[in-house]
């Protein structure tokens, strides 16, 4: 019996190579049987790189130099992105602009894109089961950035007949990054009066968010290559929520347990009204953490299989704050 040809492996323009999520998904391109190529845009070199990355140096959206994105490149991973809210025209100078620049520089040989989003682009309002047909509702100036960008992407790639992913995942515990349960300890340790059990919350281990966009890297390349092209947003994490109880649970409890007294839409209305960032940021930290933020991920199933979703959320994060009392 003679075996099928092996397709062409990937050949992968990258950006955010050096971000929390791109790092995880060096680390499990790293770990594939079949070696793909990798050129990366960094700020600055990465100390230790895989010996398939080649790097390149530059900054988005002014700083593109001529080698990127190469001239050879099959697939566009798009995962670098601007947080800091407080810096509105950095939002838009590196979300925005920045990807307007990269699409503009793609070659023909790009056929395929996927693109770290964010369910931030259904807005600030509580989401049960939220699927991808829902309306887009950015009250933030990170997420209606974020919702610019998709756009672009998926537009470039509908010019040139390109297939494109654009993924939507929330919360993104990791080892290399403690703040998720660092801030349900806060959270705790606030005067608010809670409903744990009805704050359902979706959830997804960055490394296991990297694993998801291999594939779907993986697949957006063969149909390029089959002749097909497929554009489609996904939502990305767990099939079942993380419940706040369940994440007050795992998460280290506060020095000193508080007398619940505030409604949080009573502190949320109250600093919305506040002058000044603080106040902001808690406004939207609260709207984040005491209501349901869960996603429906049967379109990401549909890609990629079910054996990621299907991990239990609270599982997985014992599992890490495991490991780190371990170190």
């Amino acid at each position: 019996m003679v075996s099928a040809p092996r397709s062409p492996a990937p050949h992968v323009a990258l950006t955010g190579a050096t971000g929390y999520t791109g790092r995880a998904f060096l680390r499990r391109v790293a770990a594939l049987p079949q070696s793909w190529r990798v050129t990366a845009l960094v700020r600055s070199p990465l100390a230790q790189p895989p010996p398939f990355v080649r790097q390149v140096v530059g900054e988005l959206p002014d700083e593109l130099p001529e080698a990127f994105p190469p001239r050879d490149a099959t697939v566009l991973v798009h995962l670098a992105s601007e947080h800091r809210e407080t810096d509105r025209a950095r939002l838009q100078a590196v979300n925005v602009d920045g990807t307007r620049a990269v699409l503009d520089r793609l070659p023909p040989s790009v056929r395929s894109a996927v693109h770290g989003s964010s369910m931030s682009v259904y807005g600030q309002g509580a989401q049960e089961y939220v699927a991808e047909s829902a309306p887009p509702a950015p009250a933030t100036p990170l997420a209606r950035t974020r919702l610019a960008a998709e756009r672009l992407v998926l537009e470039a790639m509908r010019r040139r007949d390109g297939g494109a992913y654009m993924l939507r995942p929330r919360f993104l515990p990791g080892a290399e990054d403690p703040s998720f349960l660092a801030l349900a300890t806060a959270l705790r340790a606030m005067p608010l009066r809670l409903a744990p059990d009805q704050v359902r919350l979706s959830v997804m281990d960055v490394d296991d968010y990297a694993e998801a966009i291999v594939r779907l890297v993986a697949r957006a390349h063969n149909s390029a290559l089959g002749g097909t092209a497929v554009r489609r947003v996904l939502n990305v994490a767990y099939r079942k929520p993380l419940t706040l109880r369940e994440l007050f649970d795992i998460a280290p409890p506060p020095a000193r347990a508080p007398v619940r007294l505030l409604p949080p839409q009573t502190v949320i209305r109250a600093a919305a009204l506040l002058p000044g960032h603080r106040a902001r940021r808690l406004a939207t930290f609260l709207e984040l953490a005491t209501r349901s933020h869960w996603a429906d991920v049967r379109a990401l199933e549909h890609e990629i299989g079910s054996d990621l979703t299907a991990k239990s959320p609270a599982a997985v994060l014992r599992a890490r704050r495991g490991e780190a009392n371990e170190r």
